[in-house]
């Protein structure tokens, strides 16, 4: 897990990572900037599984937390410009049967 946060860098000062023995990773960062550049940087995959990153709360407890929502980044190759905004790439999300949101659209 070290090496993977490391390669999400450059940082000023190197990440540490603890392990919890309740399955998951702490992460502290130098700053807050630096969180939020990994946080935002997804979809992050390790070992070909997907990360769910998120930031740590005070009152987090991890027995009792339940991923009710989980990011998701689709891809879409070769999507012609015109399509490139929010009410047709809301047609496409709506397809699917699951709830969504769509927020944060990069368009690249």
């Amino acid at each position: 897990m070290e090496r993977f946060i490391i390669e999400q860098g450059p940082f000023s000062t190197k990440p540490v990572v603890l392990y919890h023995s309740d399955g998951y990773f702490v992460v502290r960062f130098a700053n807050e900037e630096e969180r939020d550049k990994v946080l935002c940087a997804g979809p992050h995959y390790l070992l070909k599984r997907h990360v769910i990153m998120k930031p740590w709360l005070l009152e987090f407890n991890f027995k009792e937390e339940i991923l009710t929502t989980i990011p998701l980044w689709i891809k879409l190759p070769n999507l012609p410009l015109n399509y490139w905004n929010f009410v047709v790439l809301r047609k496409i999300c709506s397809s699917w049967e699951n709830h969504y949101m769509l927020m944060n659209v990069q368009l690249k």
